[in-house]
């Protein structure tokens, strides 16, 4: 899996800081982290078809990672 502009474009959008993904948008936080996980994508590059901004999903990670979940 690439990083490219392939993933096309998705709907949704980033959600206010420190708040939860809305319903249904955590699968796409989890998703996109996956992805960077997985393929040598980096945060800034993550594609927009997750429906997130990439400081979104870091924030997500970075809290599961603290808390070790």
């Amino acid at each position: 899996m690439s990083c490219g502009c392939c993933f096309g474009a998705a709907e949704g959008g980033d959600t206010s800081a420190g708040r939860r993904p809305a319903p249904g948008r955590g699968r796409e936080v989890l998703g996109a982290i996956t992805v960077v996980a997985t393929s040598r994508c980096t945060w800034r590059r993550l594609p927009p078809a997750f429906g997130q901004a990439w400081p979104t999903v870091y924030r997500h990670f970075a809290h599961r990672s603290r808390d070790r979940v």
